[in-house]
């Protein structure tokens, strides 16, 4: 352990230019016992330097998350920005399409022969309408589902008392850091 403190001593020139992980393992050694060999080598300011850029390194880091944070912000607003224009253009496009219909219905044209594009009237589709009141339908024309759905709040918190559930265990993620 000594050994890799010196080599990481020994990679610095003027500042700690240290991972935060190899600082965070020299504190830890040096606040370790109070008479070990690794802490009568490093004195008082070097527990001060290393504590002083661990603090410059996570402001930094700080830097980033906020940066990040900023940059999804953007993408989110030219996301909605991009399909707000993507729903306009594909409106203008169906206006014109109801027009051209609309048009050639109106004078009894079937087809549009322009060249390189041919525009044909084709008859209205049957459909029905969105919103059905179903209470008024015979049965003949009604299905029935049967949903079952796990009820994942329950299932976890009876996991978390400790309750025994064959088919299920409960799985323990990786520790995460939040920054406040």
């Amino acid at each position: 352990m000594a050994t890799q403190q010196m080599a990481i001593a020994e990679r610095t020139e003027g500042e700690l230019s240290i991972s935060l992980s190899e600082m965070l393992g020299l504190l830890g050694t040096l606040e370790g016992e109070e008479e070990s060999d690794s802490s009568i080598a490093f004195e008082g300011h070097v527990r001060d330097n290393v504590q002083h850029a661990v603090a410059d390194k996570l402001k930094r880091y700080q830097g980033f998350f906020s940066f990040c944070e900023a940059q999804s912000g953007q993408c989110e607003a030219e996301i909605e920005r991009l399909q707000n224009r993507k729903k306009a253009i594909n409106n203008a496009k169906e206006r014109l399409r109801t027009y051209l219909a609309r048009a050639m219905d109106l004078h009894g044209v079937k087809r549009l022969d322009a060249g390189t594009v041919v525009f044909t009237l084709q008859p209205g589709r049957p459909s029905l309408p969105k919103n059905i009141d179903e209470t008024k339908l015979p049965g003949e024309y009604l299905t029935e589902e049967i949903v079952c759905r796990v009820d994942r709040a329950a299932l976890k918190r009876a996991l978390e008392a400790g309750e025994h559930i064959e088919g299920i265990e409960l799985v323990v993620g990786d520790p995460f850091v939040v920054a406040r």
